[in-house]
């Protein structure tokens, strides 16, 4: 069975979670844009109602290629277990100019209580196809390149309460300092989901899935409540 989790960008009513540290990868991205607050994986839109409209944009730094870090997002705390497997995800990006050479970026990780990184799922992409639509915010597969099944990642045993960290950027290959990267991210339960690997409509929902179903402390299937995980 095939987990597909939703990207929200509403923190809701619930109280904040704060796992004890600030909660990051290994070293992915040259460039974070704005201030992340990491997010709560969740099963099921039911409830939401996050807007269609861009949520985080970026601009080129000069470098080429350059990654910048747009969304990070945890799953609930895991059962001990081994993670492998396919990833495989979907969301929508809009490039200012099609000079920016704009596809998805990702980086896929196993963090342990405190949000600090123990082991690398998926380190990245170093390739550039796949590039956002100049015209439309359409949906591209995450990360850009990917095949039908999505990436394979490195097989990882976790601990009890450790959690999977999913870091999701745009990787611009240009050295261009104008040149402007959007991030469609966000839950809402009114429209369907973006269709893999592409989709012109420019109002569904992001999703990433993992082929093998994660397995949650206490036997859960993943969190379904509207909340945010505060960095440290």
């Amino acid at each position: 069975m095939t987990q597909r989790f939703y990207l929200p960008i509403a923190a809701g009513a619930a109280a904040a979670i704060n796992i004890g540290g600030a909660v990051s990868g290994p070293g992915l991205w040259e460039k974070v844009e704005g201030t992340i607050t990491t997010r709560k994986l969740v099963l099921s839109k039911t409830g939401y109602s996050d807007a269609t409209t861009a949520t985080v944009s970026t601009v080129g730094n000069g470098t080429s290629p350059n990654d910048t870090l747009m969304g990070s997002y945890l799953t609930d705390a895991l059962a001990a277990q081994t993670i492998s497997g396919f990833f495989k995800s979907c969301c929508r990006g809009k490039e200012s100019n099609s000079g920016a050479n704009a596809n998805w970026q990702v980086g896929v990780y196993v963090v342990n209580s405190a949000g600090a990184w123990q082991s690398t799922l998926y380190a990245g992409t170093s390739g550039s196809s796949d590039e956002f639509s100049a015209v439309n915010n359409w949906a591209r597969p995450i990360p850009g390149g990917a095949g039908v099944n999505g990436v394979t990642m490195t097989s990882q045993s976790c601990s009890a309460n450790d959690r999977v960290l999913v870091e999701i950027g745009v990787r611009l290959t240009t050295t261009n300092t104008t040149h402007t990267a959007s991030a469609f991210f966000g839950a809402n339960s009114a429209n369907g989901d973006c269709v893999y690997p592409d989709d012109s409509a420019d109002v569904l929902n992001g999703w990433l899935e993992f082929a093998t179903d994660l397995v949650f402390a206490g036997g859960g299937g993943g969190s379904r409540s509207v909340a945010a995980v505060a960095m440290g």
